[in-house]
Formats: structure tokens, sequence, C-alpha cells
């Protein structure tokens, strides 16, 4: 893990090897620092005799920034940042929704552009690794194309036939999974922001072309209802402590390996949310390292402390 001044050259890869670790995330620049933590964490728990590739798919990301998240490379550990700017930008005629951020389909690019690869892992950014991703990364697909963690709450919806709010309109979650998803096992909805990727399965049933045209469907929840109408029958379902939803675990439950904050209240905006202490645990320790100018830290993660008699004497002083 290197200074912020550092110069980073980039390694290469030898694709060949087994035990390498492919893992690719994708971002703007709004969120490079807080890709920076999510990176770190997953440093922070790596196999050190293990080799892991980092590759970041970025958009309208600055130089500064692509230097700072290259920064992060050590000793068997590389991290790479690609410019999918371009890319994303050929979808703005496509009618997206006003409601989905168009950096959501890089996923859809990034396995378009690892065709070299044999498996890849995804995770969105809103996440903290908390345990070692080559453990994920070894686990047998058993011929499927995706790996996935299960969606409960919209299962749960599916069988209490809930009705979605959803851009004024009110819709059955049965009436939706079984004719606009048109899904056959409604129980393998899966949660889209971890995903272990077999790459050639994954091309010959979603090439690049075909995703993109699906995404004029404007399925509710874009990408991931896009790879469950196509992977419904072809996915692997992973134990959801690889992909914690932080919102519908309780404060005292410990069995997650990732923590996902898929909730409107991320842990950089809201400190006192549900498992935000785990996220800024590691964006301290970060801090320490590599200075994280946009971030502001909330007074307990800092260093300057207040004693406690001054503490004393402002309240009686206020009262």
């Amino acid at each position: 893990m290197k200074n912020e001044n550092a110069h980073i050259k980039q390694k290469s890869v030898n694709k060949n090897r087994d035990e390498d670790v492919i893992l690719t995330l994708a971002c703007n620049d709004a969120y490079a620092e807080y890709t920076m933590v999510l990176i770190f964490s997953i440093y922070s728990n790596r196999n050190p005799n293990r080799t892991y590739e980092i590759k970041l798919y970025a958009n309208g990301i600055t130089d500064e920034n692509t230097q700072r998240i290259k920064n992060l490379t050590s000793h068997n550990f590389n991290v790479q940042v690609y410019n999918i700017t371009k890319e994303l930008q050929s979808l703005t005629a496509k009618g997206l929704s006003y409601h989905i951020s168009i950096d959501t389909y890089t996923r859809f690019f990034i396995i378009d552009q690892l065709k070299e690869y044999k498996k890849i892992i995804y995770l969105d950014i809103d996440m903290i690794v908390c345990s070692d991703v080559g453990e994920l990364f070894d686990m047998d697909l058993m011929n499927k194309a995706i790996g996935a963690s299960s969606d409960s709450t919209l299962i749960n919806g599916y069988t209490n036939n809930n009705i979605m709010h959803f851009t004024g309109r009110n819709i059955k979650f049965r009436d939706y999974f079984d004719n606009t998803l048109k899904l056959t096992k409604p129980d393998n909805y899966f949660q889209a922001g971890m995903l272990l990727i077999d790459i050639e399965k994954t091309l010959n049933k979603l090439p690049l072309d075909k995703a993109l045209s699906l995404i004029e469907t404007q399925f509710i929840l874009a990408d991931q209802d896009i790879l469950n109408h196509v992977f419904n029958e072809d996915v692997t379902l992973i134990n959801e402590s690889w992909n914690t939803i932080a919102k519908q675990s309780k404060r005292s439950f410990t069995g997650y390996k990732i923590l996902h904050y898929a909730m409107w209240k991320k842990p950089w905006l809201a400190p006192n949310t549900r498992f935000a202490h785990i996220w800024w645990k590691y964006a301290v320790k970060l801090n320490k390292i590599q200075p994280l100018h946009g971030l502001k830290f909330p007074l307990r993660y800092t260093t300057f402390k207040i004693p406690y008699a001054i503490i004393l004497k402002i309240h009686s002083l206020f009262s």
C-alpha cells in the first residue's frame, strides 16, 4: 500500500494462473473515495499468498483520483483503472428511466471487455468486505453462468403478493415476476450487488448487444431485473453472508462476510445507520495511509478527542 504521492507502475497479469483473484468494480468520480475504502477493505482481508487483480471501471474520473486509486496497489494486490465514459455515453439515446443512474449498466461492459478471463467477481461500491474474497472466487458455480445471493425481501414480496409503489403506479409483485420478468423460479430471484460470473457462459446467454437492447424494456430494478430475467434458471445461489444487506440485519448480527449498504442513507453520509461503524473503521485506517479529502469524519472517528471533564463543563454552562 503506497502513499499518495507514489508513482505506481501497473503490473501485468498472468491470465492462466487459476489462483489469481479477479475482482471488478464500477464508479463515477463522485464515488471515488468511497470506492477506495471498499478496495482497502478487500486488501485488508486478502490472503497474502495469493494475487488479486482489482479492475475498476470508472465514468468521468479525474486524473488525480485515478492516480490515488492506483496508489492502493501493493504486493500481489494490483489496482487498475479503466475509463468507461465513452461506452456509457452511448446509452443516453436508449430512453433510460430518470431514477436509474447510467453507471449501473457498467457491469455489462465489464463482462464484455473481460472475455479472456474464465471467471470474475463483481461488487457494488456501497459495500465493505470483511472476509477474504478469494473464498468467494473459488466457489463452484456448479455449471451455472452466475453465482449470487437471493433477494429475500423481493422473494417475500412475491410470496405474499405485496404491492410495489413505483413512479406513481401500484405494481403487484406476483404479476411483475410472472408476466414482466417471466421468472419460472421466483425463489431464484437474486440481488445483483455481488456476482460471481462465468464469463463464457454469461456472454453465451447475454452478449452485450442483447443486454443493451433489454435496457429499453425499462425493468423496475434495471440491470438487476435484466440479469434475473435472463439467468433465473442459470444461477447458483450463494449464502447471503456474502451479500448481507445492512438495513435488513440486526445490529448484533456477526455472520456477514460482505456488508452491502443498499439503502438511501449511505454510511459516509449517515454514520449512525446500521453497521456504518464497520465502514468507518476501514475509512479511518485508510485515511492514515492515504488522506481522504472528500470525507467529513464524524468527531468520534477523528484523532482529536475532547477530554470528558471539558465536555461536562460545557454541558453545565449551557444548562
